[in-house]
């Protein structure tokens, strides 16, 4: 079990092993967490049709003092990076601040923002930021608009070439979620990309279904008409996974040489996953109860203070009461398992 988090790169250190046991229960949630998910700002700039983080009105975003303990501990802890989420991290405005806080501790930052402010906040160029990533799931301003809600597809694109023309050597990544547009025209989506001189593009299964992303309402209708807008007919995904499963086909060939340029983050295999998960034939590892990695390898920070394993599981503590954190998260982890939550988790299709 050891070697097989070893092997996804996740780096375990001998004094948070509080037992010689296999069971996974059995390590101290205090090991390297890879990239712990910091939502540092709830407010949002753009009618998403797949998030109400743009609903809230009042601002809620966390003050750089509140971060600093969670920093420093997730520095000595041995942090690959730190990816600062929200909402839209460019509206906080105490960003400067965090940003500065993170360079001082020697944490490297991802940057997790639709890009439409980047313009307005070239100011960032001076910090060190090992990755800016950028939701986009598009090739064209009319798809753009039907998802993101706001005509910001020139914006967007604009201001990644304004960032690369005066950082050439920043990395900057697109975030796609696996939509109809982009399973219906898989080529012309990275092409367009790379053309655009992004030096990645990371794929994530749709999440219809969950309380996330502030939708504190969301109601199984809701759940539908969302998937039955943004993802295509299921005879089309039937023919689309038979495509990439049918060995050397010409988009087989094409996304695995990609993913091999490094230039993509899924294999054919992810995405023929995701279009089971789409049509409910998981494998069954995805349909079991058994838990992904990520609760045993990070954290995530949700906008009202909360810690917690993933994005799906119960807190284990809060940042406003930092001193009585539970870092072991051993109840927390055990709820998870039992509850069955993660039986069919979106999580599984790509966190291994």
């Amino acid at each position: 079990m050891l070697r097989e988090l070893e092997k996804n790169g996740f780096l375990l250190k001998k004094e948070n092993l509080i037992s010689t046991s296999d069971s996974i229960f059995d390590l101290k949630k205090l090991w390297v967490p890879v990239t712990p998910i910091i939502h540092i700002i709830q407010n949002f700039n753009s009618p998403c049709i797949m998030c109400d983080c743009w609903k809230i009105k009042e601002k809620n975003w966390h003050t750089p003092e509140s971060l600093i303990p969670l920093f420093r501990m997730l520095k000595e802890k041995g942090a690959a990076s730190v990816m600062l989420s929200g909402g839209e991290p460019l509206m906080h405005p105490k960003l400067k601040d965090i940003l500065l806080t993170l360079n001082e501790l020697g944490l490297p930052v991802e940057l997790n923002t639709n890009g439409i402010l980047l313009h307005k906040n070239l100011w960032i160029s001076q910090y060190d930021i090992k990755e800016i990533v950028i939701s986009m799931d598009s090739t064209s301003v009319q798809g753009y608009y039907d998802i993101r809600g706001a005509n910001k597809f020139d914006r967007v694109w604009k201001n990644i070439e304004t960032v690369k023309n005066l950082q050439p050597l920043q990395s900057i990544g697109i975030r796609a979620t696996v939509t109809k547009e982009i399973l219906e025209n898989i080529i012309n989506f990275i092409d367009f990309c790379i053309s655009k001189d992004v030096d990645y593009i990371g794929f994530s299964p749709l999440d219809t279904s969950s309380f996330s992303f502030s939708r504190k309402n969301n109601t199984k209708d809701r759940s539908k008409a969302l998937r039955n807008k943004i993802l295509p007919p299921n005879a089309s995904l039937f023919h689309l996974r038979d495509e990439l499963s049918r060995k050397e086909s010409p988009l087989q060939i094409y996304i695995d040489k990609k993913f091999q340029e490094r230039k993509i983050s899924w294999t054919s295999q992810n995405f023929v996953n995701c279009i089971n998960y789409y049509l409910g034939e998981n494998s069954t590892y995805v349909s079991s109860p058994l838990m992904c990695l990520f609760p045993f390898s990070s954290l995530v920070l949700d906008y009202n203070g909360d810690l917690k394993n993933c994005f799906y599981s119960e807190a284990f503590g809060n940042l406003q009461n930092y001193e009585a954190i539970d870092w072991s998260a051993q109840s927390v982890l055990k709820s998870l398992k039992e509850s069955g939550a993660c039986s069919g988790c979106r999580g599984k299709v790509f966190c291994g």
